[in-house]
């Protein structure tokens, strides 16, 4: 077993877990990010873009951090500031479950909620970020984390999750991945491709999202997508494809994947897990696919998990359901 002197130092080298499909001549790897110390991918972006600006100057001891998140970059933001005394402030919406708002008083984070009065599908990221600006008039130093734009967020993939990967399997032949700041798809797909021109980069948003020119919808997957922004971590020239995934589709994956393979995940892992199925049981697929997992399932127990809300919102699917069950391979 491997000591560690800092949480830091515990951020990557997740697993790969091999999956067998019936479908393509395919192999499928999921690489499950919940197995970081803050349960989820962001711990890669927060991690080096702390690190990043410790080396510039831009945070010290006793630093304020400030930080839009819709749940997973607030944690983990929150939970390394706490191992390095600062002081973290996260904005987050309407759209946030109330296991990540727990998580993040846990950790100690100071929490600014703004649209409490819109729809539970309705994605505030622009009023998150509205106040933002309003926090840094108000207090003089505070640092902006800025993940959306931040090009340590992308750094963190290229140099790490990407070369994970080649270590583990080698260079795939196509890499599947949810988009939001875009940090995790273009800097994981960038090394990739540098490797092996001819890797397939597929991005999945959630069906509504507005990143590849489709019309807003109102959607509630969180983590992925967007509503009105597009960041500059986006790097259309990395993505080859695109799909939208709606959220009945991913919901339903993420139960089935727990009743039946035991994995619990949450709904942007659904969407890449419904769409890689999809995509080897419709496409001339040969060779190795890696799907990036963001984050585990337990953060989303009161939506997801949840049979009554579920049932309320009407995000149940049978077909998906009977989809997964003729072209997942179970043990």
């Amino acid at each position: 077993m491997t000591v560690y002197d800092s949480l830091f130092d515990i951020v990557g080298q997740t697993p790969m877990l091999r999956m067998s499909v019936a479908a393509g001549d395919c192999i499928l790897y999921f690489k499950l990010e919940k197995f970081n110390p803050g349960e989820s991918i962001k711990d890669r972006a927060a991690q080096n873009m702390i690190l990043q600006a410790e080396r510039r100057g831009d945070l010290r001891k006793g630093s304020i951090i400030i930080e839009s998140s819709s749940g997973n970059t607030g944690i983990s933001l929150a939970m390394l500031a706490a191992e390095r005394g600062y002081t973290f402030i996260c904005v987050v919406d309407n759209h946030v479950s109330p296991e990540k708002v727990d998580i993040l008083r846990a950790y100690g984070a100071v929490i600014e909620r703004v649209g409490e009065d819109l729809p539970p599908d309705y994605h505030a990221a622009a009023e998150r970020i509205a106040r933002v600006k309003q926090l840094l008039d108000e207090i003089p130093g505070a640092f902006f984390i800025d993940q959306g734009d931040n090009p340590d967020n992308s750094a963190a993939h290229y140099y790490g999750t990407a070369e994970e990967i080649l270590s583990d399997v080698g260079a795939p032949d196509y890499l599947i991945a949810s988009v939001g700041t875009g940090g995790s798809i273009s800097g994981t797909g960038k090394r990739l491709k540098e490797v092996k021109p001819t890797c397939t980069t597929i991005a999945v948003e959630p069906a509504g999202s507005v990143i590849f020119g489709e019309p807003y919808a109102p959607f509630f997957q969180s983590g992925s997508g967007s509503a009105r922004m597009i960041f500059k971590n986006v790097d259309f020239s990395i993505i080859d494809e695109h799909y939208q995934v709606g959220d009945q589709q991913a919901f339903t994956t993420c139960r089935y994947m727990a009743r039946h393979h035991g994995l619990l995940l949450g709904g942007s892992g659904g969407s890449v897990v419904y769409k890689a199925v999809d995509y080897i049981a419709t496409h001339n697929c040969h060779g190795v696919v890696v799907a990036l997992i963001p984050d585990g399932g337990a953060r989303y127990l009161s939506t997801i998990f949840n049979d009554h809300w579920i049932s309320d919102h009407n995000l149940f699917d049978s077909d998906t359901w009977d989809y997964l069950q003729k072209h997942l391979v179970t043990r």
